[in-house]
């Protein structure tokens, strides 16, 4: 498998740097050939090809005629070994190096955690260590719609809990995380006041050592909802619905969670993909009309569909977020590596706050008609 993939990996790299010198070769084709094409309009005569009435010499418009490009060999050659000698340096890495140690040792960790553990984890300085170069410029803030979708859509430990939950009872997994979410509802308020209690007294200048708890509970909740959405958890919807009234949310900026558990777009989100999908045998006529409602006021505010991708598992070598994988060529995980599908959620940031209130309104109208008594 190793010996496989090293030679696999040096082709990429040998062909890419290949491909780097024919891109320096043909900048100076061009620049000659556009010269070349200038001095003979000046000095020789041909054939009438401009459009001003010029005469543009024969050559200048033979693309088939062959032209000796005064290209530098010596600086060419050098060119090329230089890019060979680091590329391969890197190719020899990756043959001894298949995986980055610090996603081993994560994967590692993963291997020995039941579904319940990996939860528990998901916050830990190592895994978000391997996020955090996926986030690119975008803050690592749980709570903020943007961070939120980054998170749940590139965490190792998120890949683990999907592919745990595609092992396990769909009913299990439910139950599971609405406890945890019921249990992060209690606590989180303590966790919120208590942290913004610290930035009054510190007037916002807080020296953390790692993510606050306040964090911690705001990206696990995150993390759950997603799940619960993911694995068609209609039996949460009303738990979710109640979530949605909890916290005071920023109106004027709605991408942000303000003092809420989990972020109301994010939230909404969601709920709309399982409100969507509800099986519509299942529901009375009253419940119909009021997803019908709910619906028409998604349209009109343009909730746009997810985009189901497929991306290497946690099992995987290595993974889209892995820097090693920016190099030339671009090297994608081998075929053999295992994946696992999952969505990500549109960037909805065109909707106000008020549209977010309102559909969450909306939601909460349908989640009553079609779960009386938030059964």
């Amino acid at each position: 498998m190793n010996r496989r993939f090293a030679f696999a990996v040096t082709s990429c790299i040998l062909l890419a740097a290949a491909g780097s010198l024919m891109v320096v070769l043909h900048g100076k084709s061009n620049d000659y050939t556009k010269s070349r094409s200038e001095e003979l309009l000046r000095n020789e005569g041909g054939k009438t090809g401009a459009s001003d009435g010029r005469q543009v010499p024969f050559e200048a418009l033979d693309p088939d005629r062959p032209l000796t490009l005064p290209v530098d060999l010596d600086l060419a050659e050098g060119i090329r070994e230089e890019l060979l000698a680091d590329l391969l340096r890197k190719a020899d890495t990756f043959s001894r190096y298949p995986v980055h140690p610090g996603r081993a040792a994560l994967q590692e960790q993963m291997r020995q955690e039941t579904m319940a553990q990996t939860f528990e984890h998901v916050a830990d300085n190592d895994n978000i260590r391997m996020l955090v170069p996926a986030m690119g410029s975008i803050p690592f803030t749980p709570g903020c719609y943007p961070a939120d979708l980054r998170i749940v859509s590139r965490a190792t430990r998120v890949r683990k809990l999907l592919a745990d939950a595609g092992e396990s009872s769909a009913a299990g997994t439910s139950r599971f995380y609405q406890d945890q979410l019921r249990a992060l509802s209690e606590s989180f308020r303590t966790a919120y006041e208590e942290f913004e209690k610290t930035l009054r007294a510190t007037s916002g200048k807080v020296r953390l050592k790692g993510l606050p708890e306040v964090q911690k509970q705001r990206l696990q909740s995150t993390i759950a909802v997603y799940v619960l959405s993911e694995i068609g958890a209609y039996d949460a919807l009303p738990l979710l619905a109640k979530l949605s009234t909890e916290g005071k949310p920023n109106l004027n900026r709605p991408l942000f969670a303000g003092s809420c558990q989990v972020n109301p777009v994010f939230l909404l989100y969601s709920m709309h993909r399982l409100v969507k999908s509800l099986p519509e045998d299942d529901l009375t006529s009253e419940a119909r009309r009021a997803r019908l409602g709910y619906l028409s006021q998604a349209a009109k505010a343009g909730i746009q569909e997810a985009q189901p991708v497929t991306v290497p598992s946690w099992k995987a070598m290595y993974d889209e977020n892995d820097s090693r994988s920016m190099l030339p060529g671009g090297l994608a995980p081998p075929e053999d590596q295992p994946t696992i599908a999952l969505t990500i959620y549109p960037t909805l940031h065109k909707l106000s706050g008020g549209e977010v209130q309102e559909l969450l309104h909306e939601l909460r109208v349908f989640v009553e008609e079609a779960f009386p008594g938030g059964k």
